[in-house]
């Protein structure tokens, strides 16, 4: 999953921009003119406008990408350059300047300077939670946007679900507070492979090939202990050919140790994905972002009932429904359940949505 980029970004992105532009033009300004300042004796000569000139394009310029590439980085690089040319602004007026200006006369206009830098500091800190790890990103040069394109994907999952009564009054719950649909609801097919000894479910471990849209390859890692949210290693890319892939994993030596089927509709909203699960054994909503506390928050405004959150995976809660049930079942599909009673007791979960919501 990745999230739109938020307006903040595209304002701070926009600004650096400007920025560095005002330096470029600094720069042309004193090559145009650089006989004249040589003729005229410019103070410290015309490669001190250059070099500082120059210097702080980059600086600015750079700022913008990472931001705009959301590198974890970002913001400690954007403030440490802001704070750079702030105080090479201030020392060469007030001090290495030909005729240095009073510092008494420039009072109210560094109070001024220093609230605006506050005010971007600030700005810097709140793009935090919209920035992505460093440990989630496996090349500076790609944006999520391309990530999300090429299904190229190696990240931190954070995610949480919920067990629900009415997918349907939730589904028009959430499209009346604004959220997009992004992918309409879509079948999906899922082989989850092991060795025969099952070493990779021993391991806590995840491979497996879905088929929804399209066709994808999913590596996921050990669930991280004692969190409000399943946080796990995910690396996803997009296959060409469902059966080859299979055929490939098979001749590693792998073998399909269960099959499962779902619905899924996604939406977005406030830079989390939310996607609605009809399951064979039930209807589950999923939430997932970059910020267990937004993915909270989300849970919040949307009525559920965060004590009844589910961490667990659905070949977790497939486990449990059949030792709960007395069942063996080896596949988690529509076909094998239609003639089967289910209630979230079975699973070890109870519905999350709150009827008398506002």
């Amino acid at each position: 999953m990745s999230p739109k980029r938020p307006f903040l970004l595209w304002l701070i992105c926009l600004l650096f921009i400007g920025f560095a532009l005002a330096q470029l033009l600094q720069v042309i300004q004193t090559i145009a003119a650089w006989n004249v300042l040589i003729a005229i004796q410019y103070q410290h000569g015309p490669f001190y406008p250059l070099f500082f000139g120059t210097l702080f394009f980059l600086g600015f310029l750079a700022s913008a990408v990472l931001l705009w590439l959301r590198q974890n980085l970002a913001p400690v690089f954007a403030a440490l350059v802001s704070i750079s040319y702030g105080t090479w602004f201030w020392l060469d007026r007030l001090v290495l300047a030909a005729n240095p200006q009073p510092i008494a006369n420039q009072v109210f206009n560094i109070i001024g300077f220093l609230v605006i830098l506050g005010l971007l500091l600030g700005s810097l800190l709140a793009l935090k939670p919209s920035l992505r790890s460093d440990l989630n990103s496996n090349s500076p040069f790609m944006t999520s946007d391309m990530r999300e394109e090429d299904m190229h994907q190696n990240q931190i999952e954070m995610e949480v679900k919920f067990c629900m009564s009415d997918l349907s009054a939730f589904e028009q719950r959430l499209r009346s507070i604004g959220a997009s649909l992004f992918q309409p609801r879509t079948f999906e097919t899922n082989l989850r492979f092991d060795t025969a000894n099952l070493d990779l479910t021993k391991a806590h471990r995840v491979l497996r090939l879905r088929r929804d849209q399209g066709d994808y390859l999913t590596y996921k890692g050990p669930t991280e202990s004692d969190q409000s949210v399943s946080i796990r290693q995910e690396i996803e890319i997009e296959v060409k050919d469902f059966d080859s892939a299979e055929a490939l994993l098979k001749a590693l030596g792998y073998q399909v140790s269960v099959r499962y089927e779902k619905w899924r509709t996604k939406y977005r909203l406030n830079d989390l994905e939310i996607d609605l699960d009809e399951m064979p054994f039930g209807h589950f909503i999923e939430i997932e972002g970059e910020d267990p506390v937004l993915i909270e928050r989300m849970a919040h405004t949307l009525a559920l009932d965060w004590s009844l959150r589910v961490t667990d995976s659905y070949m977790i809660l497939f486990d449990k429904f059949k030792k709960n049930r007395h069942l063996n079942i080896p596949n988690l599909v529509f076909s094998d359940f239609k003639d089967i009673k289910i209630k979230p007791e079975d699973l070890g979960v109870k519905p999350a949505d709150i009827i008398a919501y506002l």
